[in-house]
């Protein structure tokens, strides 16, 4: 039988506080994960998540869409970009990232390996099989429900 899985960011998903200036809500449906990340100003990844990380760059692949505000990337390579509202985004693992100006920075993240954003030891496998894993990971505790069958 097919099926259609839905749910709901607010509702069943589960929130990663920072360090502080923000934090990020995600939830999985099916084989689709979302992350919606809310970064304060002043947020800098490697203050407010290498900590919880523990490691010296984000090692977290991150594939978005920028909704409101701003932000600086600079990889371990030492390419610097900025992101800004309407910006959809390919970014490598390896990097560093802070908000830019007085708005916070909304971004979202459909990456199957934002399921690992903002854990310890949340580092990026370069092989499927992780990714796969990561999304099981994610939703332990986080079931998304079948959408009510239609009447009509």
């Amino acid at each position: 039988m097919t099926d259609v899985m839905i749910s709901n960011l607010e509702r069943d998903g589960e929130d990663r506080l920072f360090a502080a200036h923000g934090h990020a809500q995600l939830a999985s449906a099916g084989a689709m994960t979302m992350m919606c990340g809310t970064f304060e100003p002043g947020w800098r990844w490697s203050t407010d998540i290498a900590p919880i990380a523990g490691t010296a760059s984000c090692q977290t692949r991150h594939l978005g869409y920028v909704v409101t505000g701003s932000m600086h990337v600079k990889l371990d390579d030492g390419t610097e970009r900025d992101l800004k509202p309407g910006d959809l985004f390919d970014l490598p693992a390896g990097h560093d990232a802070w908000v830019v100006g007085d708005e916070a920075c909304v971004l979202l993240d459909v990456s199957a390996d934002a399921t690992r954003y903002g854990r310890a030891g949340a580092t990026t496998q370069p092989d499927d099989a992780a990714m796969i894993q990561g999304q099981i990971d994610g939703m332990v505790g986080k079931s998304a429900t079948p959408a009510p069958a239609s009447s009509t």
